[in-house]
């Protein structure tokens, strides 16, 4: 019954073409964003810093994992831990992995708590993805709170069209690693088109590789996606959204990075579904409603190496996190360039965790974690343009937890048009992360507090951009950010519980980003520049010195930047060249007791891609090259942790539609 319901209700809201971005706006502002707002809006009429990329183009790069994406947005710190599909997560504007909300189609794809793995995340059969820098918790609720990042569907068309794609190559095994050279292999069809007042999309892509160790270190991932939605114009537009992947990685290493086990992995499953449905209630009324799941099913073994293997932890966990949401809401236009969104969500969560363990020769034990609650948010958001120079956006939503109670936040933004091709734009607003089940809930080796307060923030930003003859653009953003209610692990002894609210951090910094309107030239020009400062401001009782008085917090870098030039040849296809610098950062060494503070060196990476059509019509077969890391230069992202050397991927991709 339960998957009767995932198949008959589905989850995650579409955006569907019956949402008009605001009419009065859109020729003059450009492209329209849905995540900033929850209705499709001009971009400049957001107060927002939002990063929208094309999922078209980033294929065209041979970009198939949505993290090399994310490398190039200013503020965006990717930490992964050793090769391609290990645990991988994402640091925005300095702010905590866990204060990004991550949503595919609309539907809140992150654990409860905001933790989420971006590992087996691929741009199959996506649309665009769009980012959202600062707090977003009024739209999007809990885990918002340092931004956003949208994975949307690619959208069915009139006409049928689609293309497959083959991939195979090398990774570079990192210096002084045990392996050499290992195989990369990667192949992926999709397909949109329409069927009588219906418009469908379907996708599928597998991908495979052998990691970095000689022993238990391959991976795998296979995703699966679909969108139908209603043809413009239908009275009741519904849209419904499918992805789902499988995905497996092989751990060869220990809590250090040292490749010591032969047998422990990850299995994980993910099943996102959605249905939207939206009508015209009234001449400046529209209902929307959307119901959504998200279920993660995962797996964590780590059994005994051999017969003989009596010393070691050995373990095995059966892992059910889930997210049911409801959300009706109700978009009025009150006035030419005036709309207000106002809505009701609801969100059931569950973690269901069962547990075998045995430590040396001690007899096994097993354990069996089962929780569940609820989350009911009301919000409102307005989105006034009072002239052709003015936009402004006000928000404030309630939320109410079954657990630690209600909480308020709220949002405000402005922007203002300065003179031809100059925009003013500034924002303010809190958030805030809702504890997760480990830290509210007892488990076999921890005390819970349900008595604790979600962590928040109170952020603003103030940015300029100017465009030049509508070809160039650069902007600056000023951002600043305060933590406080950190939730730290404390070890006192019983009844007492293990987490408390105690610490507090800030991170501040400044956005530079420029770039060529893709469209307007054969040049294809793009960069971010980002400066940021992190500083605990009060440590708590942070374990193995992770929160130092004074210090910067781990692993997000105080300088970054990224640079692409390409340039569109008329018989020799694309060629793009992107730089990446990550300076220096601070880490911990774990792999001593008790842990020291390190500092990880600075790199630059560049990758090279080249697109080669053997044709010039549309769909015509084409060749395509993708180097990474293209000068093999050595770097961790955590410490102990190597990372892959070069990575070299030849291909063949062809379309077919008409």
């Amino acid at each position: 019954m339960r998957y009767l319901f995932l198949v008959a209700c589905g989850c995650a809201a579409l955006p569907l073409a019956a949402q008009a971005p605001l009419a009065r706006d859109t020729s003059r502002l450009g492209p329209a964003t849905v995540t900033a707002t929850r209705s499709p809006v001009p971009l400049a009429a957001t107060g927002a810093a939002i990063t929208v990329l094309s999922g078209d183009d980033l294929r065209a790069r041979g970009i198939t994992r949505v993290v090399d994406a994310l490398r190039e947005v200013p503020a965006a710190a990717v930490v992964q831990q050793g090769a391609n599909g290990s645990l991988t997560a994402l640091f925005l504007r300095g702010g905590e992995s866990r204060y990004v909300k991550v949503l595919v189609d609309g539907i809140a794809v992150n654990e409860a708590g905001g933790q989420f793995d971006w590992s087996q995340v691929t741009t199959d059969n996506l649309e665009r993805i769009e980012i959202v820098r600062g707090p977003a918790s009024v739209e999007w609720g809990s885990d918002a709170v340092a931004g956003v990042v949208h994975l949307i569907t690619r959208q069915g068309g009139a006409r049928t069209r689609g293309h497959v794609a083959l991939r195979t190559g090398t990774t570079g095994a990192p210096a002084g690693g045990p392996a050499s050279a290992t195989g990369t292999r990667e192949a992926t069809a999709e397909g949109s088109g329409a069927i009588g007042a219906w418009r469908w999309s379907v996708g599928l892509g597998a991908h495979r590789g052998d990691g970095l160790a000689p022993f238990n270190n391959r991976w795998r991932n296979d995703t699966w996606s679909a969108a139908l939605q209603t043809a413009p114009g239908t009275a009741t537009a519904v849209a419904f959204t499918l992805r789902g992947t499988d995905g497996h990685f092989q751990v060869p290493t220990d809590g250090a990075g040292q490749f010591v086990d032969s047998n422990a992995f990850r299995l994980e499953r993910r099943l996102t579904l959605g249905l939207d449905v939206q009508r015209q209630l009234a001449s400046r009324v529209r209902g929307v409603l959307t119901i959504g799941t998200n279920e993660l099913r995962a797996i964590n073994g780590n059994d005994a190496d051999s017969p003989g293997d009596t010393l070691g932890f050995l373990s095995s966990n059966r892992i059910t996190v889930f997210r049911r949401t409801a959300d009706a809401r109700l978009v009025t236009d009150l006035g030419p360039g005036v709309r207000l969104t106002t809505g009701l969500e609801y969100m059931a969560q569950g973690e269901l965790n069962d547990g075998r363990s045995r430590f040396q020769r001690f007899p096994a034990t097993t354990t069996r974690f089962d929780q569940r609650r609820v989350n009911t948010g009301l919000y409102a958001a307005l989105v006034a343009l009072p002239d052709e120079h003015v936009t402004i956006n006000a928000g404030v939503r309630l939320d109410r937890n079954s657990v630690f109670g209600s909480f308020l936040t709220l949002r405000n933004g402005v922007s203002l048009a300065l003179g031809p091709g100059t925009r003013l734009r500034g924002a303010f607003g809190t958030a805030f992360r809702e504890p997760n089940f480990n830290e509210q809930f007892n488990t076999a080796f921890t005390r819970g507090n349900p008595g604790l307060r979600p962590e928040q923030t109170r952020s603003w930003d103030v940015g300029v951009e100017h465009q030049v003859g509508g070809v160039f653009r650069v902007g600056l953003t000023w951002f600043d950010q305060a933590f406080t209610n950190l939730i730290q692990f404390v070890g006192a002894p019983a009844p007492r519980p293990n987490y408390e609210n105690l610490a507090r951090a800030a991170a501040r910094g400044l956005e530079l980003e420029w770039g060529l309107d893709p469209t307007a030239l054969d040049w294809l020009v793009s960069g971010s520049w980002t400066y940021l400062a992190t500083e605990v401001l009060n440590p708590g009782t942070g374990a193995s010195g992770t929160f130092v008085q004074g210090a910067a917090l781990l692993r997000r870098p105080r300088v970054s930047a990224s640079v692409t030039v390409g340039k569109r040849f008329r018989r020799l296809g694309t060629v793009q060249l992107v730089t990446q610098h990550v300076g220096q950062r601070a880490d911990q060494d774990f792999s001593r007791f008790p842990s020291q503070r390190v500092v990880l060196p600075a790199f630059r990476r560049y990758d090279v891609s080249w697109d080669l059509p053997l044709h010039r019509r549309d769909g015509a077969p084409a060749l395509t090259l993708r180097v990474e890391n293209a000068t093999d230069v050595r770097f961790q992202h955590i410490f102990g942790f190597a990372q892959p050397g070069r990575v070299v991927m030849l291909g063949v991709r062809a379309g077919f539609g008409r």
